[in-house]
């Protein structure tokens, strides 16, 4: 392996030297011999030569064991494996996955990596096919993790670094008759690792396809297209540019064509726009001197006025093709290429971000590539599934977090409609400052930035450039930025780090104390304020005191790992107030969980630590929307309804019109179906659909709809649903889809009538058991010493099995704290709220019982009430007074009262506890739902009586915590299959959860699969819950959704379901017998 320098520095550990023999970057295309191929489907384009497949491979331990003889051809490689390409390898078998988020994943100071330094190396026969000799071929690897040498026939072509852009190199000198012999040598790290610390996998291998293409001697070696528009004419203004390669290029016998499409067909321009390559005026000396000074290669540019265009956005993205042909002297196509294109201006005005004269909101989310069965090999239909979903869920951006992605998902993009933040792949988190100015960096820092630009720059969906992520402010992003505005200055620039100090300051943050406020916010190598997990305060703030010349989007918040997103209806009210405040980009799309056994088809999901990876960071990189193989998690429906493209005002019952604005920025609502229902209680009364009102972008409107007054029983209420669908099929959804759901309270004529409960004679006897309590054949059983219920059922058959006791805990969220750091001694642990849980010990309370009270009144109820003191582990005192009172409805009625001190001003929760037979599995339930939802996540969930299970109640969030809480309850009941169970009323704006599993079986698992069913169902009914939050990274729970001090007084209610009993109907005449709070 090579070495070089003064100090023979391996290359692997030299960062001023980013490659060699690799060819300039240039935008993606694959030029053809005519039209017709110039569009065929990869694979079948018969200048371009597929070496995706099966690869010889061997993994030696590190560079310098590699024998000269493997990089030959005549060497045997029979003994070898095979392993697939594009692949991580180890994702197949092959070393281990290693996730770490800032730290490095080995111990070494940069530009250095560890002795031990895995090198696969790649062998393969390839044989041209006819018609390719005497052509030029190159050679194109999409990506490979972190650097690779390339050999063809036993001769070193060169290197290459950075993993997440292709490298490209010219095999023609080397080339021989019949099979040639490639070999790829990939190094598992170098010195460019240090600049992909980027809080995911580091995986190795050559992840991303690898190909050859050909060419004539002469070539097209790079295409820029700019496709403006001009909002006021809705003119467009296209501009090709194009440079030709080869010994012959500067001949000037060719010529440049450029014919304009819509992509179904039909041309747009008059004639195709035609202009020779240019050649350089040798006719005399003087001029040759002259156009040499002036020379700027051969480059041809042809361009052309476009009227009446209908121009790109991620709403209507409207793509035109470009076939760019490149002519010999006597006019003869000599290849073509096809490049999809889309005019559209982007802009900076008046402190707003514009796309098309319109300022935008951006309803972002960052992404990493990652596929829990290939790591960093992510298949196009995968892609392709990430977008579409997006865009079901309401997004319009995505960050290419933290690197630019393989060149599928920006065509996706452009087809699809979603705006792209392409990152460059920088990122020095561990040593963030001190690489950015360390000038051994700088060319690679300013290359890798350089290359994305020049490979990216001509897909539509990219609106801005982002220079990196946590990689310091230096001179070398200024640099960066000023060749960008040259190269593209129709895109602005976004980087973080270049505010990262002056935001911190703003937010009253340590880090501007220790390092001052940087340089503050008018700053070169950003256009947009991006903020990273800004408090709301900070971003009321700014929209109030500091918004100026430029726009604010965050380019991270809501960071949604295990149980999270909470507050994001709070972000939104505030993003929706606030013109300045132009969205952000949600913490992040997939969860990084990897396959824990490859072989099994339902394998369970590890993490950081989970395949021998030390040091690691646990858990801290399942922070996705949706789980690995891309199911929707509870808070996506949360982005959904915020981020609807219609949005529901209200309904004007005294005129029947139901409001609505379209929130779109270009798009009409015409292609979209509203759905109403009206219901009292779950049950429906009436519904139907109608097309959206035609509303212009922006617009407000109303549809005629006169909706009946329901007729309704005492103790019941009324809702209006109103739903948006798609009215037909989206490219990226199908007809019928959901975009959003509202709802709101109706009148309704209540019809009353004689109410009559089933009354049963209410006894109380005592047995070596305890104090029955009966009505019927209902039995509650009473402890006489602590006054505790210890069952309630039927006589001989209980279905709660007691203590129904007051509860604080619950398993913790990652967002409380991120438990599996907080356990270890080294690493870096978020703080949360969980360690101040812990040192309270609120998880186990001792109880100190007080003698109950218990009476049977003249009119046959039983009552009882009791005291108990509790005392924490850590000393602290509540107090807990309870009054019962079972009565021969078979209604057990209970008051809670809890004294709460004022040292515990930040609880999980306030609630009681107990269980339930295992068979009561089937659940009913009157309350916010489908999902799981909290106080502080709640906007998605709609009222509603819903049907359900124990087992669908639980999330399985890849680390197990406390989930499946239901929010503004009214009533619940679990049921065996013959409808026998119980029945719960929970207190006013209650909520419930019912798991298999308690919160000690919860807090103990590292895996789903490690949970062991409890015996008994768990059942929480709470006076309040505290809310998600996104304590993990970013601000922890608003205090409004917190649990504090001070005095608690809630009742609720508890009945024995018998079989063929309505749980609906009990708990009507309940509530209207007596209001529950």
């Amino acid at each position: 392996m090579q070495r070089t320098g003064p100090s023979e520095a391996p290359i692997w550990c030299s960062p001023e030297q980013t490659a060699a023999g690799r060819l300039p970057m240039r935008t993606t295309f694959t030029a053809a011999p005519d039209r017709a191929s110039a569009a065929a489907a990869r694979g079948e384009h018969p200048w371009r030569m597929e070496l995706d497949g099966r690869w010889r491979f061997r993994l030696f331990d590190r560079p310098e064991d590699v024998p000269d003889a493997v990089r030959g051809s005549s060497y045997d490689d029979r003994n070898w494996r095979d392993v697939d390409v594009p692949g991580c390898w180890p994702m197949q078998g092959q070393d281990h996955p290693h996730y770490t988020n800032v730290r490095m994943p080995f111990d070494a100071e940069p530009p250095n990596v560890p002795e031990a330094n895995p090198t696969g190396v790649y062998r393969r026969k390839v044989r041209l096919p006819a018609g390719w000799h005497k052509r030029r071929v190159v050679l194109h690897i999409g990506g490979a993790e972190s650097l690779v040498r390339v050999h063809l026939n036993g001769i070193c072509l060169g290197f290459a670094k950075d993993s997440r852009l292709p490298s490209e190199f010219d095999l023609t000198p080397n080339l021989q008759p019949g099979y040639n012999t490639l070999v790829l040598e990939v190094l598992r790290y170098s010195d460019g690792t240090w600049l992909e610390d980027q809080d995911h996998w580091f995986m190795a291998g050559l992840h991303r396809d690898v190909h050859l293409y050909t060419t004539a001697a002469t070539f097209l070696a790079d295409v820029r297209v700019h496709a403006d528009f001009d909002p006021e004419s809705g003119v467009g203004q296209l501009e090709v540019e194009a440079w030709l390669g080869g010994k012959a290029a500067e001949a000037g016998s060719h010529s440049l064509r450029v014919h304009l499409e819509k992509d179904g067909g039909g041309q747009l321009l008059r004639k195709p726009l035609e202009v020779p390559f240019p050649q350089r005026d040798g006719s005399s000396p003087r001029r040759r001197l002259v156009s040499d000074l002036l020379w700027r290669g051969p480059r041809a540019i042809v361009s052309a006025r476009v009227p009446k265009v209908r121009p790109w956005s991620a709403e209507d993205p409207q793509r035109y093709r470009l076939l760019v042909e490149v002519l010999d002297g006597r006019g003869r196509v000599t290849e073509v290429t096809v490049i999809h294109c889309g005019f559209r201006r982007v802009a900076i005005r008046d402190g707003l971000l514009e796309v098309n004269g319109r300022p935008i909101t951006l309803r972002g989310v960052n992404r990493h590539e990652h596929h829990d069965r290939q790591g960093k090999t992510v298949p196009v239909a995968t892609t392709r599934k990430d977008l579409e979903l997006m865009k079901q869920f309401g997004f319009n951006a995505v960050r290419t977090a933290h690197y630019p992605n393989a060149v599928e998902f920006y065509d996706l993009c452009d087809e699809l409609g979603l705006y792209v933040v392409d990152e460059a792949n920088v990122e020095c988190h561990a040593r963030q400052q001190g690489l950015a100015e360390d000038p051994r960096f700088e060319p690679a820092i300013l290359a890798r930035i350089q290359r994305m630009v020049q490979r990216d720059r001509n897909h539509p969906c990219i609106i801005m450039w982002s220079l990196g992520n946590e990689s310091g402010h230096a001179p070398v992003h200024d640099a960066a930025a000023a060749w960008i505005r040259a190269v593209d200055p129709t895109r602005p620039l976004m980087y973080e780090g270049a505010i990262q100090l002056p935001w911190d300051e703003l937010e009253g943050g340590g880090l501007a104390k220790a390092l001052g406020g940087g340089r503050g916010f008018d700053v070169a190598a950003t256009d947009v304020i991006c903020p990273m997990y800004p408090s709301l305060d900070a971003l009321q703030s700014w929209a109030e005191n500091h918004a100026g010349s430029k726009p604010l989007v965050m380019c991270e918040y809501s960071h949604a790992m295990g149980n999270s997103n909470g507050s994001l209806a709070d972000y939104w009210s505030l993003i929706e107030a606030h013109r300045s405040l132009q969205g952000g980009f949600i913490w992040d799309w997939v969860d990084q969980g990897l396959v824990l056994d490859s072989e099994a088809s339902d394998s369970a999901w590890g993490f950081g630590g989970d395949f021998g990876d030390e040091p690691n960071d646990a858990n801290f990189c399942i922070n996705g929307l949706v789980w690995p193989d891309r199911t929707p998690k509870p808070a996506l429906y949360e982005h959904r309804v915020l981020a609807a493209p219609l949005m529901f005002l209200g309904y004007d019952r005294r005129r029947g019109r139901l409001r609505f604005e379209n929130r779109q920025d270009f798009r009409g609502s015409d292609w979209l179906d509203v759905l109403w229902r009206v219901h009292v209680d779950g049950v429906t009364c009436a519904e139907g659909r109608a097309q959206a009102p035609k509303l212009e972008p922006g617009a407000t409107g109303e549809l005629a709809v006169k909706l009946p007054k329901p007729d309704a029983l005492p103790g019941t209420e009324a809702f209006l649903d109103i739903r948006v669908v798609t009215r037909k099929r989206e490219p990226w959804a199908p007809k019928g889809s959901e975009l959003g759901a509202w709802q709101e309270p109706m009148q309704a004529r209540i019809k009353r009538r004689q109410e009559s409960w089933p009354l049963e004679r209410v006894s109380l006897a005592e047995s070596p058991e305890g104090l029955h309590a009966t009505a019927g054949d209902l039995d509650l059983l009473l402890d006489p010493v602590t006054g505790e219920v210890r069952r309630f059922g039927t006589q001989g058959d209980a279905v709660l099995m007691g203590p129904v006791a007051l509860n604080l805990w619950r398993a913790p969220l990652d967002n409380d704290g991120v438990r599996l750091l907080e356990e270890r001694a080294e690493g870096l642990a978020p703080g949360g709220v969980l360690r101040r849980w812990r040192e309270w010990g609120i998880a186990h309370l001792q109880v100190e019982h007080g003698r109950p009270t218990i009476r049977q009144r003249r009119e046959g109820d039983v009552s009882l009430a009791a005291t108990r003191k509790l005392r924490t582990a850590g000393g602290q005192r509540l107090e807990h007074r309870r009054k019962l009172s079972f009565g021969a409805d078979g209604m057990l009625w209970l008051e809670e009262m809890v004294r709460v001190p004022a040292e515990l001003e930040d609880l999980p929760r306030i609630g009681m506890a107990f269980t339930m037979a295992p068979e009561c599995s089937k659940v009913t339930y009157y309350g916010r739902g489908p999902h799981e939802n909290y106080r502080d996540r709640a906007a998605s969930a709609l009222i509603d009586r819903y049907a359900t299970t124990v087992d669908d109640l639980y999330v399985p969030y890849i680390l197990p915590q406390a989930c499946g809480n239901r929010t503004e309850v009214r009533w619940f009941a679990l049921t065996d299959e013959t409808g026998r169970g119980l029945l719960v009323l929970p207190p006013a704006g209650g909520e419930f959860s019912a798991l298999r599993y308690d919160d000690v079986t919860l807090e103990a698992a590292r895996h789903v699969r490690d949970l062991q069913p409890d015996e008994h169902i768990q059942v929480h009914v709470d006076r309040a819950q505290r809310g998600v939050g996104t304590g993990a990274c970013g601000p922890d729970t608003l205090k409004r959704y917190r649990v504090g001090p001070g005095v608690w007084i809630w009742r609720w209610a508890l009945r024995v379901l018998r079989p063929g009993e309505d749980a609906g109907e009990l708990a009507r005449r309940a509530r209207h017998a007596t209001e529950v709070g």
